[in-house]
């Protein structure tokens, strides 16, 4: 049965719904920007001189909905496959490297190892590990982990930070732990990284805009939708900001992919996850001759480096103590740890940048807020939700956002 969609939302998690809806439904994608892409997205900063990400985002083979997205969108040549799952450090107490191998082969021995062999490794990473994944729902991550121990910054707070936008001292034990699973099983294959050539809206949104385009979609934007009226258990009508009244049918389905901030507007008597994870990024224009990579810095100020073909980003996770006139302060010892840990030439003078601060990237991920996710489906029988902050049983990343679009596409046509 073809049914029409009406998807309210245009970022990755209303794009992947859309783009497995648009196939064989009538789809209609309401997006309040000038730009699909959500928090996904690129663009051209003319003080620079070159296109930047929002945000920068870890990409690996063991993300399965996301690569699936990549390859249904035609996009699979838009992006550089690693081989070998290497993972460069920079230790700033101590100023010296250190490389994480996890390997290239699809079985568990990669983690084993490298937990073995990495440092403060060692039987005391094994039980941490076991502990994890034991953990019940009102556990953290330290409280896992011995936050005492030194594997404990090196390697558990690390992953807290890069997985879940948070200290392992919040940060949900479940939540890191259902990715370490994957990630043990997918072995060194699954944690090889996956990059953009260009950049993220090259390889994740413009293909899906083309894909939706060549399959009769429409797509409304600058259109936001101001209210949804529900009647006896189902979606009766959207209301856009000019008063444009659009009546739903109950055989109609109406996907929520908004941010969880902005649900209240639409369907206030949904509970979600509330206190928010700033994220902050700063773009350093700079030639190179570098290969594309990623970099983690442990004891700094920045936590991830990477290196793109025209410039050099940094990641600040957690963030929330990163406000533009504080980041302003620090750019120059954040700038000094990126030439300490690329080895450049004796801190070179601070290159033009330009400084990202998204103050809700992502929910908190404690433990409380992992209970107060919602599920896709509603009381009401033709609404759905998606985005990376409904029960996907990961955290709130890219690919729990492609997951959350799927999730809320197979639940609409059950």
């Amino acid at each position: 049965m073809k049914r029409r969609f009406f998807i309210i939302g245009g970022g990755l998690a209303g794009l992947a719904a859309a783009v497995k809806a648009a196939q064989t439904h009538e789809v209609h994608i309401f997006e309040a920007a000038t730009l699909l892409g959500g928090r996904c997205r690129s663009f051209h900063d003319d003080t620079l001189g070159i296109t930047i990400d929002n945000g920068n985002h870890l990409i690996l083979k063991a993300n399965e909905h996301l690569l699936s997205y990549v390859h249904r969108i035609n996009a699979t040549s838009r992006m550089n496959y690693g081989t070998r799952a290497r993972y460069p450090f920079f230790v700033k107490q101590t100023a010296s490297h250190v490389t994480l191998d996890f390997g290239n082969g699809r079985h568990p021995l990669g983690m084993a190892k490298t937990l073995w062999t990495m440092p403060h490794g060692g039987w005391h990473c094994y039980r941490s590990l076991m502990t994890l994944w034991r953990a019940s729902p009102q556990k953290t991550v330290a409280q896992c982990c011995d936050a005492s121990h030194p594997s404990y910054d090196f390697f558990w707070n690390m992953l807290s930070l890069a997985i879940l936008n948070g200290e392992g001292d919040v940060s949900s034990a479940q939540s890191l732990a259902r990715v370490m699973k994957k990630l043990v099983m997918t072995g060194g294959e699954g944690m090889c990284p996956v990059m953009p050539r260009k950049n993220l809206a090259d390889a994740l949104i413009d293909p899906a805009i083309t894909f939706l385009n060549h399959h009769g979609a429409t797509i409304h934007l600058q259109t936001p939708i101001t209210k949804l009226e529900t009647h006896k258990g189902h979606g009766t009508a959207l209301l856009t900001k000019n008063n444009r009244r659009i009546a739903v049918r109950q055989t109609d389905r109406v996907i929520v992919a908004v941010p969880e901030y902005q649900l209240a507007r639409l369907l206030p008597e949904v509970s979600v996850p509330s206190h928010y994870n700033a994220i902050a990024n700063i773009h350093f224009a700079f030639s190179h001759h570098l290969p594309p990579s990623v970099m983690g810095i442990v004891g700094g100020y920045s936590h991830w480096i990477f290196v793109r073909p025209s410039h050099v980003s940094v990641t600040i996770s957690a963030a929330d103590d990163a406000l533009p006139t504080r980041l302003n302060e620090l750019i120059t010892p954040i700038w000094h740890e990126v030439c300490d840990g690329l080895s450049l030439s004796a801190h070179q003078s601070v290159p033009p940048h330009r400084c990202l601060v998204e103050k809700r990237a992502t929910f908190a991920q404690t433990p409380l807020n992992e209970s107060l996710r919602p599920p896709c489906r509603t009381v009401w029988h033709n609404v759905f939700l998606a985005g990376q902050w409904i029960r996907t049983g990961l955290p709130a990343t890219l690919e729990g956002a492609v997951r959350s679009g799927h999730l809320a596409f197979a639940s609409a046509v059950r």
